[in-house]
């Protein structure tokens, strides 16, 4: 992303692509989170637990993209 120039519409294309695939990963971890607060401990909430974790991770990720194609 870095290397080259990217034309403005490009820009905006690739943030809006990047804003709806976080809306949908932060709906995907909402459910999660109502899973794991379903789940009455044992080995499925660690799962659920981790997999919220990772679903932040990638949220964090995208926003950072979001920040550097606004540059």
């Amino acid at each position: 992303m870095n290397s080259a120039p990217m034309l403005q519409s490009e820009k905006i294309l690739l943030i809006t692509e990047l804003k709806n695939t976080r809306e949908e990963v932060a709906r995907i971890g909402n459910n999660v989170n109502q899973i794991a607060k379903a789940l009455n401990g044992g080995e499925g909430f660690n799962d659920a637990n981790a997999n919220m974790k990772q679903c932040l991770k990638i949220l964090a990720q995208i926003d950072s993209m979001i920040a550097t194609i606004k540059r």
